[in-house]
């Protein structure tokens, strides 16, 4: 039995796909075929793309989940329930068909809680930092007692 493919690379079991004929395949010569169609096709590549996510939304929201966020749709899904489908901060319901965002500590990657778009932007855009935060808290008061409110 070859233990090397035609361009070189080890046949070994974790480089090895069995194809559904039982035949071989070195797993790195296809990655770098694939690569290469995709690179020399990417109009056709982008609309058969678009295609596979349009009939599969949910293994699309799965992967990205699992490769961005290290959570499953199942689990995701989970977290929406305990928080009854609503963010954490507002309490608000996304518009329909709008998933909540997975909040995440940018240093540690811990998940923290899901909630809206406009509360995870907010969060962003004061950059995670709980003293601008407060500032702004501050801010808000100082105006909102001065306009009489």
């Amino acid at each position: 039995m070859k233990t090397q493919c035609k361009h070189g690379h080890d046949l070994v079991s974790s480089n090895v796909i069995f194809l559904k004929d039982g035949r071989r395949q070195c797993r790195l010569c296809r990655i770098n075929r694939c690569a290469t169609w995709r690179r020399d096709h990417k109009e056709q590549h982008n609309m058969l793309r678009k295609k596979w996510v349009s009939r599969n939304p949910e293994k699309q929201a799965d992967m990205r989940l699992k490769s961005v966020f290290g959570i499953s749709l199942e689990e995701y899904s989970r977290r929406a329930t305990i928080q009854n489908d609503c963010c954490m901060i507002c309490g608000e319901k996304e518009i329909s068909g709008i998933r909540l965002s997975v909040d995440h500590d940018h240093e540690t990657e811990q998940l923290r809680d899901l909630l809206c778009r406009k509360c995870n932007s907010g969060l962003g855009q004061f950059r995670d930092r709980i003293d601008l935060l407060l500032k702004a808290i501050e801010y808000l008061r100082r105006w909102k007692v001065s306009k009489g409110k």
